[in-house]
């Protein structure tokens, strides 16, 4: 509900939902680094609110399958965003070294970690977060930069608590307003990166306040057109198999069986 009420712009709601939640957990102790790193692997983590359990492995196509391959790379843009301590880097950056086009030529690459680099190094998963104190926070924050009410100290009260959790550097008090949004931001994508919550705030921000987040100019040939199928998730197979009365989104594949 407290996403819900973000993304529909009613910010005092939004403010009042994540409140309840955070005023209900032990708030910013179950951000602490000994409960981070739990965040992927095979037992419970104290910052989770919800989460999936799972007995399949999780990414396995990417890492077995030859053809597909490991080809979940971060952005270098975000890499280079991370200070020396954070511990959000060494979660979320997996460096390795990969065979070039020449004989013995290896070339360091930058992928993914989380679950990813799990599998790698051969190690089950058991929980798929969906659902954390972290994000949570993130809700309140950009809610109360948006309010309208002059919150902007309590949007850095909250961030900034959350930060020094993570080990990170604090962002600057005197920011407010603009500024200060694309400050949070920028550290919910450092929090997020690979977890698919970028998506939705490139969605909602791209035309005003990220309209800038594409510095290396990559994605400057590759637009979406507004009427593009893949702005649709294809619905999963789970939903679709064993009921005839829901359809495969436009463009995507039903698989039959």
């Amino acid at each position: 509900m407290a996403a819900l009420e973000l993304y529909a712009e009613n910010y005092d709601k939004a403010e009042e939902y994540a409140l309840k939640i955070l005023s209900s957990t032990n708030a910013y102790d179950v951000l602490a680094p000994v409960h981070y790193k739990k965040l992927w692997e095979q037992e419970p983590c104290d910052e989770c609110i919800f989460s999936l359990y799972t007995i399949n492995s999780y990414y396995t196509d990417m890492n077995y399958e030859r053809k597909k391959g490991d080809y979940f790379t971060i952005n270098s843009t975000l890499t280079q965003l991370y200070a020396a301590n954070d511990i959000r880097y060494e979660a979320t950056v997996y460096p390795q070294e990969m065979p070039g086009e020449s004989i013995g030529e290896t070339l360091p690459v930058l992928y993914l970690g989380k679950y990813n680099k799990q599998n790698w190094n051969y190690k089950p998963i058991q929980y798929i977060n969906k659902l954390r104190v972290s994000g949570i926070c993130f809700i309140l924050a950009e809610a109360y930069c948006q309010d309208q009410k002059g919150h902007d100290a309590l949007a850095l009260e909250v961030i900034n608590n959350y930060l020094a959790q993570r080990e990170a550097p604090l962002l600057d008090t005197s920011l407010s307003g603009t500024p200060l949004l694309k400050a949070i931001l920028q550290e919910k994508w450092k929090e997020f990166a690979g977890e698919g919550e970028r998506y939705f705030d490139l969605k909602r921000y791209r035309k005003s306040l990220l309209s800038d987040w594409n510095l290396s100019a990559a994605m400057k040939n590759k637009p979406i057109k507004s009427d593009d199928y893949r702005w649709l998730f294809p619905i999963p197979k789970g939903e679709y198999l064993y009921n005839e009365n829901i359809s495969q989104n436009a463009g995507w594949t039903k698989i039959e069986k």
